[in-house]
């Protein structure tokens, strides 16, 4: 059976892959505090359990011993660390792109032995492999703002501010990306974040430039507002303090001066507004409406093209008088990667990657105390990452609702499932038509 210290001593040997060491040396690193006779020992024992256990994965070559030395051969294992570390070296935005989706965690993330040597080895390769990785996002970032490709940034920048959320440029980044997908919410939400991890982190504000994006968010907000909710948030923005000359985010001013009743319909929740009305689908609506009174989540179902997402926005404009904390819809349809599906609902919150948590779990944790509607759309592609991220939702938030549309269920527990019909046309595409 292997031991902790014959896990070690791999890590160790692959990342040093095909280089060979000094077996002196890997005594004192993994069995500094015994002496050197019983160190020497403790290492041939460990160097068998190694050799037993990469026989049955590889052949009996993969560790090259000699009388002094021992290594790995140099095409033994595949090795994650090494292969990252190789990409976010060679240019291009592909090997990039490919590293990225390598890095998964910090390197032997939750690893622990006692072996003091070992340990510090270990926290310094951690050091370096989390720097090479902010450092290739950093400038996977910049192409894809200089592309004009959206989404990727969102999700890049997300990622960013997981593993540093203090890079403040970051933040004013991602408010910018959201402010270009005319999602001004959700940029006004990011500055929030923002200034509440500066402030507790390092007891600053946000600097002139971040604040002057504030501002300009906060007028294209105004600008979007039916005129109930902008004039009630321009009269109170008159009487409100301002923390260091800035005034309070959006969010935080409106839970004071808006009503929960204009509050429900403007603010809380970003579903597109619906222009057209559907006729002939009264009958889904109603069975849709009953499922989900009974059931935390429905996935409604049916070939492309048919209306499931028209039908599901339909479904959550009508019952949103039942959600306090909003109807929301997050769109996987941009989405190619599933390792993105956590980071896709956390974008739509506003939500940042809590330390020791998955993406999951953070946005898990993040929605448990709220009473509100979340449309997963698009989910065929993604469908084991999104039936994943469901069960982490389900089984935290006990007033959350689930309605997700897809060619082929989620198959999980606690899922109920409504075939769609094929959708009627807008009254206005009618009305053309029949003229």
């Amino acid at each position: 059976m292997a031991t902790k210290k014959t896990t070690a001593l791999l890590a160790y040997l692959a990342m040093h892959m095909g280089e060979a060491q000094a077996r002196p040396k890997l005594a004192a690193l993994l069995w500094g505090d015994h002496v050197e006779t019983q160190a020497r020992d403790s290492l041939r024992q460990a160097l068998s359990l190694l050799r037993r256990a990469l026989s049955c994965t590889c052949s009996d070559a993969a560790v090259v011993t000699h009388e002094d030395t021992i290594a790995l051969a140099p095409t033994a294992l595949d090795v994650d660390a090494r292969v990252f570390e190789d990409l976010i070296k060679e240019s291009g935005v592909e090997n990039l792109e490919r590293a990225i989706g390598l890095y998964r965690g910090e390197f032997l993330e939750g690893f622990q032995v006692s072996a003091p040597e070992f340990e510090r080895w270990a926290a310094a390769e951690r050091q370096r492999l989390r720097e090479l990785a902010l450092e290739g996002m950093a400038k996977l970032l910049d192409h894809h703002l200089s592309a004009g490709m959206i989404e990727r940034g969102i999700y890049v920048a997300t990622r960013l501010l997981a593993e540093d959320p203090l890079q403040e440029r970051v933040h004013r980044t991602l408010m910018e990306l959201y402010a270009r997908q005319g999602r001004q919410g959700a940029a006004l939400r990011q500055y929030r974040t923002c200034t509440e991890l500066l402030s507790r982190e390092l007891g600053i504000e946000p600097d002139a430039q971040t604040k002057t994006l504030h501002r300009h968010l906060l007028r294209e907000w105004h600008r979007m507002q039916p005129p109930q909710v902008a004039t009630l948030h321009r009269s109170a923005s008159e009487d409100t303090p301002v923390r260091g000359g800035d005034a309070l985010p959006a969010t935080e001013l409106l839970d004071r001066v808006v009503p929960p009743s204009v509050r429900t319909t403007a603010v809380l929740g970003n579903l597109p507004l619906l222009t057209t009305s559907f006729l002939g689908r009264d009958r889904e609506l109603t069975r849709a409406g009953e499922i989900l009174s009974n059931a935390r989540l429905i996935t409604l179902t049916g070939p492309g093209g048919i209306g499931k997402t028209r039908l599901a926005l339909q479904l959550a404009a009508k019952l949103q008088d039942n959600y306090p904390d909003g109807t929301w819809l997050v769109e996987f349809a941009a989405f190619d990667n599933p390792d993105a599906t956590g980071h896709a609902v956390a974008d739509v919150f506003g939500i940042t990657q809590q330390a020791g948590k998955t993406i999951e779990q953070s946005v898990a944790n993040s929605l448990a105390g709220r009473r509100q509607l979340v449309i997963l759309d698009n989910c065929e592609h993604l469908i084991d990452a999104i039936a994943s991220l469901a069960r982490e939702i389900m089984a935290a938030c006990p007033h959350v609702t689930l309605l997700a549309t897809s060619r082929e269920t989620l198959m999980i527990d606690g899922e109920r499932t409504l075939a769609a019909a094929r959708g009627a046309l807008p009254c206005s595409v009618r009305a053309r038509q029949s003229g």
